[in-house]
């Protein structure tokens, strides 16, 4: 599945890059459950490790290139998100439940309560069979813009974290 990748990491950085990825794969570890089958947790470790990788923004394509995946995994990548063996909502629960245990001493707390931020956004989309493309409600003053459109909707929820510890944290694979 991996092309050869020795070449990528200097021996100076190599030591820091897999005390890096050895803590990604811990937390990737704990998500498991989410996913009925071994194989399919393996392709969830390939679509994050391509998040977190990838060398520009041409979806699936820049993972495979990213990851130095052969051509032919294109197609299980794509198919890996229309498969029902991955339980998305046990995935985010246990994705939340990861965050609450390793972050909750850098958390800001307001009241005893997280602070939690969220942002989203809408594309339109001109394609109706274009996958997630859906009807969406446009929320404008305007009366000139049609009160619904097709597009993508992309939602991100962040918790807010003391940056000092952050820093330190980002620091120790710098050094």
């Amino acid at each position: 599945m991996l092309s050869d990748m020795s070449n990528l990491f200097s021996r100076k950085n190599r030591r820091r890059v897999l005390v890096l990825w050895s803590a990604w794969h811990q937390a990737v570890a704990t998500l498991r459950p989410a996913a009925h089958r071994h194989t399919t947790f393996l392709w969830l470790t390939a679509v994050l490790a391509g998040f977190a990788c990838r060398p520009d923004l041409a979806g699936v394509t820049s993972w495979v290139r990213g990851l130095g995946l052969r051509r032919l995994c294109y197609y299980s990548l794509l198919h890996f998100f229309h498969s029902p063996s991955l339980d998305v909502e046990a995935l985010t629960r246990r994705w939340c439940q990861f965050l609450r245990e390793r972050f909750r001493r850098w958390e800001v707390r307001v009241g005893g309560r997280p602070v939690v931020l969220a942002d989203g956004l809408k594309r339109p989309k001109e394609g109706r069979k274009m996958p997630a493309v859906k009807s969406l409600r446009q929320e404008s003053a305007c009366n000139a813009k049609a009160e619904f459109i097709m597009g993508h909707s992309l939602q991100a929820v962040a918790v807010l974290a003391q940056l000092s510890h952050v820093l330190a944290f980002l620091n120790f694979f710098r050094a």
